[in-house]
């Protein structure tokens, strides 16, 4: 896969929102996983 074509489409206005909201679950993921490993 194109890593710049890639970049661009992830900076891309439409793909913003859907990073966001991926970003956000990954995150929680986290701090799931950190409080489990208590």
């Amino acid at each position: 896969m194109n890593m710049k074509l890639f970049l661009a489409d992830l900076m891309s206005p439409k793909m913003i929102k859907v990073n966001s909201i991926l970003s956000g679950q990954v995150w929680f993921y986290m701090q799931l996983i950190m409080q489990l490993k208590r």
